[in-house]
């Protein structure tokens, strides 16, 4: 409870000597929240690799006195990491499909488990939490609207979307092929990964032709899309100036690192804004499409929740509450 206090104490610090630079800030606040983003993004992964390596499944609880143990020892990785963390864990929850109580509760027999991933509640709860640990690592930093993290599991879940609708034809039966002797299956992504486009999906129209009509739907479309890439545009242009910054000291190790890992996600939050300019917001897609508008739109709600201080109690209980619904 003391470390936020500590922290904006060494923020607010002024005098020769006693400040604090925004890479040492950056630093700190990345190294007081990163076990609770580590907690929150590696909950279903433990059980399914126990899952797979043994064959069998155990009660939650022992999962979460586990990671949290083993997650407290991993040294401290930055903030550059945390959000590659984050684009990974977008990409893997679209993967993965299920909730650790399902594959807690999974009974290890000849049947496979079927990782299929459909719209629920939990997929709602996975952005507030991101938002709200987002919003946590603008509090402790004092650091204004850095880069959400919001945006950086967007453009994981943009990532997969365009794997899924424009990847090869037969990979995917190829890996289910692959780990059939170990009892998982990918259930088809075709469905939920399609999208409108060349006029395929937009007969019926969408959400904004219904609201607005013919007449005036596309400058609505138009509209909401300017309004959806502000942010992550604005957040890719920041990791290119990090990325230049830090490359001008590429001769030391951290900065170089650091480089690349801006460098990487500025390159996904380029396909992010782009795939963004091509989608077809008015008309039929699917629902893997629409969960990325959703998280695109957690990337509002962040940057709201970061004007806040959103330290405290409260904070705390809200974050485990949502740990339990993922």
């Amino acid at each position: 409870a003391s470390l936020p206090t500590v922290l904006s104490e060494l923020v607010s610090l002024k005098g020769p000597g006693h400040g604090v630079t925004l890479t040492q800030a950056r630093m700190r606040a990345a190294q007081h929240l990163q076990f609770d983003v580590l907690l929150a993004l590696t909950k279903p992964v433990f059980p399914l690799l126990t899952l797979l390596a043994t064959g069998q499944v155990y009660n939650g609880l022992f999962f979460v006195m586990f990671t949290s143990s083993m997650l407290r020892k991993i040294p401290m990785v930055g903030p550059e990491a945390l959000h590659l963390l984050c684009a990974m864990c977008g990409t893997l929850h679209c993967v993965l499909g299920v909730s650790a109580n399902t594959i807690s509760s999974h009974q290890a027999d000849k049947g496979l488990l079927v990782l299929a991933w459909s719209w629920s509640f939990r997929d709602v709860a996975a952005i507030a939490n991101i938002a709200l640990l987002g919003a946590t690592y603008a509090s402790l930093g004092r650091l204004g609207n850095e880069p959400s993290f919001c945006a950086s599991f967007a453009s994981g879940v943009a990532l997969f979307l365009l794997a899924a609708d424009s990847g090869p034809s037969g990979w995917w039966a190829e890996l289910n092929r692959r780990l059939t002797p170990l009892g998982v299956q990918f259930a088809p992504v075709g469905e939920i990964a399609v999208r409108a486009r060349g006029g395929v999906g937009s007969c019926a129209g969408g959400l904004f032709r219904w609201f607005a009509g013919d007449r005036y739907s596309g400058v609505l479309v138009l509209v909401t899309k300017v309004f959806l890439m502000l942010l992550p545009l604005m957040a890719t242009g920041q990791w290119v100036v990090r990325a230049t910054t830090l490359a001008r000291r590429a001769h030391r190790p951290s900065p170089r690192r650091r480089a690349i890992g801006s460098t990487v996600l500025a390159s996904l939050g380029l396909v992010q804004c782009c795939l963004l300019l091509t989608f077809h917001l008015n008309a039929i897609n699917g629902p893997l499409a629409n969960f990325w508008i959703a998280c695109l739109l957690g990337v509002v709600w962040e940057s709201l929740l970061s004007t806040y201080d959103v330290l405290g109690r409260m904070r705390a209980g809200l974050t485990w509450v949502l740990y339990i619904l993922l």
